[in-house]
């Protein structure tokens, strides 16, 4: 008892009781702004959470509606898409989504939406009308346009260069469809250019492909219309000998049946009609030209054997 009292220092009570106050000071001069400054962190840290999940929560809504605008098929709801939901590359995929729809009507004439004749492909339902040749040329404004939306918003920014490189070919086959063919190449020339830089070495394989089939544009097939071309097999009437009593001979000297085995090889022959039997009437196509004898070939020299 006297030894733990020796170690209790005189005036250790009043020490401990200086120091319990001016913590409790110090809390009372700061301990307002440092809450202030917990309470300012934990609320930015809040709030960059919820932007975040509220950027995630946006883009994601932007690619569902791109999908579903591009499932309807329909440019209007593809540039809607395009105008109001501006995140990440949605309004490039859009305005490209769109002119493809545009450029495929100018290529095949087919109203945007129509449908066919069921059972019949490429028939267009009853009541629906291909588009003019001024309709397809509209058409074909509306995509070029789109096009050169896509790439003047992304040229230079390698970031995109997939969505410039998609601008590009469009617009090389708008060109081709307008039969610019200086105008594609050098579009096609631009694509190889971008693969090149990006390291897309198939990309520039294909465009110059392009480039080098282009003399098809110059000088395109001919379309025929269904007037000018030729009749089915079945609307053709079939053609009937007017040659009476024939039959086939084998080359055994029997006669045959068409079809029958051994039957190659056969010539036939006209057996003399039955007394009493009306006569074919005689045929109205032109005769055959007789054939041009071939000319006769000198015998071979006998070497001086030859009789004189």
């Amino acid at each position: 008892m006297e030894e733990r009292q020796t170690k209790i220092r005189e005036g250790a009570g009043l020490e401990e009781s200086r120091l319990n106050t001016e913590f409790i000071d110090l809390l009372k001069k700061y301990s307002t702004p440092i809450m202030l400054v917990v309470v300012v962190v934990a609320g930015g840290y809040f709030l960059w959470n919820y932007y975040k999940k509220a950027q995630e929560r946006g883009i994601d809504q932007a690619f569902s509606e791109f999908d579903a605008a591009a499932k309807s098929g329909s440019p209007v709801s593809l540039l809607r898409v395009a105008d109001e939901q501006n995140r990440l590359a949605v309004p490039y995929m859009a305005r490209l989504a769109a002119a493809d729809i545009h450029l495929s009507a100018a290529r095949s004439g087919t109203p945007i939406g129509a449908t066919f004749q069921e059972g019949k492909p490429g028939v267009l339902a009853e009541g629906t009308s291909p588009l003019t040749p001024e309709q397809r040329t509209e058409e074909l404004g509306k995509a070029e346009g789109l096009y050169k939306q896509v790439y003047d918003g992304t040229t230079g920014n390698l970031d995109r260069a997939v969505h410039t490189l998609g601008a590009l070919n469009g617009l090389a086959a708008c060109a081709e469809q307008r039969g610019q063919v200086d105008a594609a190449r050098g579009h096609y020339q631009q694509v190889i250019d971008l693969c090149n830089k990006i390291g897309n070495p198939e990309g520039a394989k294909i465009a110059q492909e392009m480039i080098d089939t282009l003399s098809i544009v110059q000088s395109p097939p001919k379309l025929y219309s269904e007037a000018s071309l030729p009749k089915p097999a079945a609307d053709i009437a079939p053609f009937v000998s007017p040659m009476t009593n024939v039959k086939m001979i084998g080359a055994d000297g029997k006669e045959i049946s068409p079809g029958q085995p051994g039957s190659d090889g056969v010539h036939i022959e006209q057996v003399p009609a039955p007394e009493g039997a009306t006569p074919a009437p005689a045929s109205t196509a032109p005769a055959a030209p007789p054939a041009t004898p071939a000319p006769a070939t000198p015998a071979p020299s006998t070497g001086g054997n030859e009789p004189k």
